[in-house]
């Protein structure tokens, strides 16, 4: 880092510099043109060049100048004159291409004597204004003219005429510097003033260097700026210094002409080789900085990243903490009030009976048994949600479940929505519970019909869907064939912050007290836990469509298994023994109980240790009813396991309250256990001993 601000500070020392540099030549040619016309007009000793052999800077040479001078000023970053910078310019190219003309026009027209009669009377003899000086002048006015040009190429041709501006002064120069006389006597440089070339030559660089930007590296912040930067000065004095000597060494005699040639050629080369090798040496350091700077930054990217992770981690925690206080105000409001209903239906029973009254008694029951029913409607609405209840997923024809639903769903919806249905033809069949997507597609329609207050219209829709390995990242979920079931209304729609909210547990924009917050959460745990996908496209006012994306299955549907009705539990086929083990001696009792009364013989142990027991005795069990989940050494599935190695043929029904257990580590049920997910009916209990003892 800092050796990344010391070449950012470097490359703006440089952009400084050279408007500092070109500020400096533009004053210095504004002073030397107007004290140039002072000299011409007072005859004094100005007039002259720098020294009494040399031609004199005549009076349009010091006007364009004087011209180019101010053009430079006005034009530099910061002084905000750019139209009054490109007049000038423009003057000092309409005087450079007049001199120019004087080769074309007739031997009688001369700018350049016209001007000096007109100002300061005629023009002296062998003087005027030589053809390079015009052509320096004008190459100079159009690099100052095109500077702040908008296209590329323009700024590309403003760099070339100011070079080439520069290369006629220093020809100049040299002619002076080396007493060339045939650049002096003779040709376009016959009349050029010591001063106008060294003029020139200051106006050209301030042209290129009031913009270092667009000229090459010189303002690059990086290695390789800097090295120009130091190198440059060099390769330009020092050929120019070396055969400056070269010619005063062959003058004096000091040396024969092809020996001096000889000498230069091997001091350049050498000079050239050592530049060479100086780059090299500090290019290489540059790249070594670099790459110990790369280096330092990984490490503190590196660094930066773990804290990063550290504070994501402690933020998905706090969120991690604040479901769980969701989940928990939630759970202990509902079942609070649940448990309200449940206790006071009893202690109302207790107090009649003790009593020995006798009325109102069903009333209580059906209370007390009511506020039971849907606290386990909320136990399994829990288990959805984190995809741990126990599913029975089966080929489900999606049509004719919804077709059976039409008449409830109308009933339930209204008489001020249109029910209407959208059933695709050729559907294949779902894998998924058919209870439980009977449930989802009933709570999508009230949550439907709450939407539309004023009535509207309710869409139930089924479809194949397809999904390619694109449209997979979309439903997060792999390629395959899949069967689509969805729900829409025409109602309020949610807002956008609601939509994506709509499955968080709890989370419920009706009134308190009117919706518990968990029947879309519900749904989106069954649809995961089936293997597919939920999702809500919903807009302020115009309604919301929720979707089911759910696994197809190749082959037929399986048709509606009949329902058993309520209070009409099968009896015992014959006398047979049931085991049953749990560690819930009101479950064991209940469950003894009730089987007694279907005419089974049932036997109660507390544990698998206590079962197994029972087993070795030698006693006649025709059915294993296990939890899962029991206390010491063995837990049902090893209780199961233990038992068949004694007797093969025992049939095993599992029963639990955490449905975890029999489930997968993916979420899906395990199809070799005959599981019942506690809270359950008797007549559930006695209708899946009948089926078990029916297939045996």
């Amino acid at each position: 880092m800092i050796r990344l601000r010391a070449l950012r500070s470097a490359g703006t020392q440089a952009r400084r510099g050279g408007r500092r540099f070109s500020r400096i030549v533009a004053g210095s040619t504004v002073a030397l043109g107007l004290l140039v016309l002072a000299g011409w007009s007072l005859h004094g000793p100005l007039r002259s060049g720098l020294a009494p052999a040399q031609p004199p800077m005549v009076a349009l040479t010091a006007i364009g100048i004087l011209l180019l001078g101010l053009a430079l000023w006005l034009g530099l970053p910061g002084m905000a004159r750019p139209r009054a910078s490109r007049s000038f310019a423009a003057l000092a190219g309409m005087v450079g291409l007049g001199g120019l003309l004087e080769g074309v026009l007739p031997s009688p027209w001369r700018l350049d004597a016209l001007a000096q009669d007109l100002l300061f009377g005629p023009l002296p003899p062998d003087a005027g204004m030589a053809g390079a000086t015009a052509a320096g002048i004008l190459a100079i006015a159009l690099g100052l003219l095109l500077q702040n040009a908008r296209r590329p190429w323009l700024c590309h041709a403003s760099r070339l005429a100011a070079l080439a501006g520069l290369l006629i002064a220093l020809v100049g120069l040299l002619g002076y510097a080396y007493h060339l006389t045939a650049v002096r006597q003779d040709g376009p440089f016959s009349r050029m003033a010591l001063s106008t070339a060294l003029a020139l030559a200051a106006l050209a660089l301030g042209t290129l260097l009031s913009r270092p930007w667009q000229f090459g590296a010189l303002a690059v912040a990086g290695g390789g700026g800097a090295v120009l930067r130091r190198l440059l000065p060099v390769v330009l004095l020092a050929p120019a210094g070396l055969g400056w000597l070269q010619l005063r060494a062959v003058q004096a005699g000091w040396l024969a002409p092809e020996m001096a040639t000889a000498a230069l050629v091997a001091i350049l080369s050498l000079s050239l080789a050592a530049l060479t090798l100086r780059s090299a040496q500090v290019v290489g350091g540059r790249s070594r900085a670099q790459r110990r700077m790369n280096a330092l930054l990984e490490q503190r990217v590196a660094a930066r990243g773990a804290e990063l992770a550290q504070v994501q981690e402690a933020l998905v925690q706090a969120q991690k903490m604040e479901a769980v206080g969701q989940l928990t105000a939630g759970l202990a409001h509902d079942f609070n009030n649940l448990l309200t209903g449940i206790i006071g239906g009893l202690e109302l029973l207790r107090g009649r009976m003790a009593q020995g009254r006798t009325d109102g008694l069903e009333r209580y029951l059906g209370t007390a048994e009511e506020a039971a029913r849907r606290a386990a409607v909320l136990t399994h609405r829990l288990l959805a949600f984190s995809r741990r209840q126990a599913l029975d997923p089966r080929p489900t024809d999606a049509n004719r479940l919804v077709q059976g639903m039409v008449e409830l769903i109308a009933r339930t919806s209204g008489p001020g929505i249109a029910l209407e249905t959208a059933l695709a033809a050729g559907l294949r069949p779902a894998l998924c519970d058919p209870h439980l997507l009977e449930n989802a597609i009933l709570n999508l329609c009230i949550n439907a019909r709450d939407a539309m207050p004023s009535g509207g219209r309710l869409t139930i829709g089924t479809a194949n869907q397809e999904i390619d390995a694109r449209e997979a990242r979309t439903w997060s979920l792999p390629p395959g064939d899949y069967v689509l079931v969805w729900v829409a209304d025409t109602g309020t729609g949610m807002a956008p912050d609601v939509a994506t909210r709509a499955f968080d547990p709890f989370f419920t924009t009706k009134p308190a007290g009117e919706g518990t917050g968990l029947g879309l959460s519900m749904i989106y745990g069954f649809a995961r836990q089936s293997g597919g996908q939920a999702r809500i496209q919903s807009r302020p006012g115009e309604g919301t469509r929720v979707s089911l994306c759910l696994p197809s299955y190749h082959g037929q549907a399986e048709g509606e298994a009949p329902r058993p009705e309520r209070g009409a539990m099968p009896r015992a086929p014959g006398g047979e023994t049931v085991l049953v083990v749990d560690d819930e001696a009101a479950v064991r009792m209940v469950v003894a109980e009730v089987l007694q009364d279907l005419g089974y013989v049932a036997l109660e142990a507390a544990d698998a240790e206590a079962g197994l027991e029972v087993l070795r005795a030698g006693a006649r069990v025709d059915l294993l009813v296990t939890d899962i989940g029991l206390p010491g050494g063995l837990d049902g599935r090893q209780l199961a396991a233990a038992a068949r190695r004694l007797r093969p043929a025992l049939r095993v029904l599992f029963i639990t309250g955490y449905a975890e257990t029999a489930v997968g580590e993916d979420g899906r049920p395990q199809p070799e256990l005959n599981v019942l997910a506690k809270p359950f009916t008797m007549t559930a209990l006695a209708a899946r001993i009948q089926g078990l003892a029916a297939a045996a």
